[in-house]
């Protein structure tokens, strides 16, 4: 009798996604089907880290993290979606609180992905012809979004976004936000060249 061989399976690559949300985490876990539709080797955890300060934010999500590696094994790449509209509550000014933040976040191995102003204007930026739309707050952004998407509702579902968005709006966004290009690239949605 002989034996055959043992199935090898590779490993796939724990990924740390921190959200401000329930839409945020839809949003990650849209993209991690975009993973697994480009056969890529990634794990991602969305985890949604709850409201509060960016700062409190950004140290929950490194908090979050570092418990997650203990629990189940350490992460190839951590990142941290957070709305850029929170930072002008900071007493510092927004300018100064998003340097020590990025600080802070560079120091524990996490790559923040400024929403600008917010989610809405995140996803905005994802339709064409809106690339370049800087709503100047939330609420704006939110007009202009429902001004494209007349049925966007929060928490949006991962069956709308996959509906609406795909790989090409991605990849466009990217180009134009440096970290979340940075992250695709990490993930592999992006080539690195």
């Amino acid at each position: 009798m002989t034996l055959g061989r043992a199935k090898t399976f590779e490993r796939r690559k724990r990924v740390f996604l921190g959200c401000e949300g329930e839409s945020e985490r839809s949003y990650g876990r849209f993209l991690s089907r975009i993973t697994e539709r480009k056969s890529l080797s990634i794990s991602m955890d969305t985890v949604v880290v709850n409201g509060g300060s960016p700062r409190t934010m950004v140290q929950r999500a490194i908090s979050m993290a570092r418990e997650g590696a203990v629990k189940r094994g350490r992460y190839f790449f951590k990142a941290l979606l957070l709305d850029s509209d929170k930072l002008a509550e900071s007493p510092k000014g927004a300018r100064q609180e998003k340097l020590e933040l990025e600080g802070l976040a560079i120091r524990h191995n996490m790559l923040l992905i400024w929403q600008e102003p917010c989610h809405e204007g995140f996803l905005l930026r994802h339709i064409n012809g809106c690339h370049s739309l800087a709503p100047p707050d939330c609420k704006n952004a939110q007009a202009m979004l429902l001004k494209q998407w007349p049925d966007y509702s929060k928490p949006i579902q991962v069956k709308v976004l996959e509906d609406r968005l795909g790989l090409q709006e991605i990849l466009t966004l990217a180009r134009q936000e440096s970290s979340f290009g940075l992250f695709l690239k990490k993930i592999g949605c992006v080539d690195s060249s």
